[in-house]
């Protein structure tokens, strides 16, 4: 399939496009920036119907493919940009569907896509059931505020397709739920970039500013900057109890599933669907791991107490999708 628009065309580098190199049969064309509407054909010649044309209306068909794959796949680092070039680049070598078919599939994936990126930050009828109850709605930062303070989250948190993105070198402070949760359990999903280092902390208290809470936390593990030490890694109870070492990590910049769980004295941390950390609030266990810890001038640090939860304001980014808390009875 190729691109037609005037009387000269090029072929597409689609490695300079960010997209899977090699040609695959696109154009764009390489005349002025006027831009009238490129028109498809087939790979007999024929063109197809203008109604297509839309799809790159602009001559700069390069940008117009990149945009497309990344808003479809909800941005960098999804590996379903890779699976929708891919379904992409057959369509286009394809000799055997028709390219008015390949487009109309083409095009019903893109709706998907979309589509699940709204649908994020939905529950379940299953989830509802069972008593969740969402604390981002996938749109706006309503029900947090800024830690110790009264105003709202700052510019460095930014919501995009449903996701919560902590951006870096901007600021937007630490953010606390409006809430206090006291006997609960709390899901979420991230990821973080390569070298990366955040945490989301629960039992958040304004009267200890130095130490709010116990810190869930969220690094790559392989080359962040806290890697080398058990106490800091992924899932631990931040520089206070290690997780599980055979924990079932991803690597930087995938997608990954956590939980906290607390009931009375009782927490847990969970990892992708597995318990890699358990504890008690108070015991002479936790209290040992705290005297030997930087929290260990906090009061109280390691009790029960009834708390918010926490999005920090790392210096380095981090994605966030579907948090969502049920309290226990």
């Amino acid at each position: 399939m190729r691109v037609r628009s005037g009387s000269h065309i090029e072929p597409l580098n689609l490695r300079s496009a960010g997209l899977r190199p090699g040609a695959i049969g696109i154009y764009k064309d390489a005349g002025s920036e006027t831009g009238a509407p490129i028109r498809f054909s087939t790979p007999d010649n024929e063109p197809m119907p203008n109604r297509f044309s839309p799809l790159f209306m602009k001559r700069n068909a390069k940008l117009q493919l990149c945009v497309l794959v990344k808003t479809a796949t909800r941005g960098a680092g999804d590996p379903r940009s890779w699976a929708l070039c891919f379904v992409l680049a057959f369509f286009l070598r394809s000799r055997t569907i028709h390219a008015m078919k390949a487009f109309s599939m083409l095009c019903a994936l893109l709706v998907t896509f979309s589509m699940s990126a709204a649908e994020l930050n939905q529950l379940t009828s299953e989830e509802k059931a069972a008593g969740w109850k969402l604390i981002f709605n996938g749109k706006d930062l309503s029900g947090w505020r800024q830690y110790a303070k009264q105003t709202p989250p700052g510019p460095g948190w930014k919501v995009e397709d449903g996701i919560l993105q902590k951006a870096a070198g901007e600021r937007g402070g630490d953010i606390v739920t409006t809430n206090k949760f006291d006997d609960f359990e709390f899901s979420w999903e991230w990821r973080i970039e390569p070298k990366g280092n955040n945490g989301i902390k629960y039992l958040v208290t304004e009267q200890r500013t130095g130490a709010p809470g116990h810190e869930y936390q969220l690094i790559d593990d392989k080359d962040g900057g806290d890697a080398g030490a058990p106490k800091r890694q992924t899932a631990s109870f931040y520089d206070v109890l290690p997780p599980n070492e055979n924990k079932p990590i991803k690597k930087a910049g995938e997608w990954n599933s956590s939980r906290v769980l607390i009931k009375g004295n009782h927490v847990e941390h969970w990892l992708n669907g597995a318990k890699v950390l358990e504890y008690e609030l108070g015991s002479e266990e936790v209290k040992a791991a705290v005297a030997q810890s930087k929290f260990k001038s906090a009061a109280k640090f390691g009790e029960k107490i009834q708390g918010h939860l926490m999005l920090t304001d790392h210096s380095d980014p981090v994605w966030l999708r579907k948090l969502m808390v049920r309290e226990l009875k």
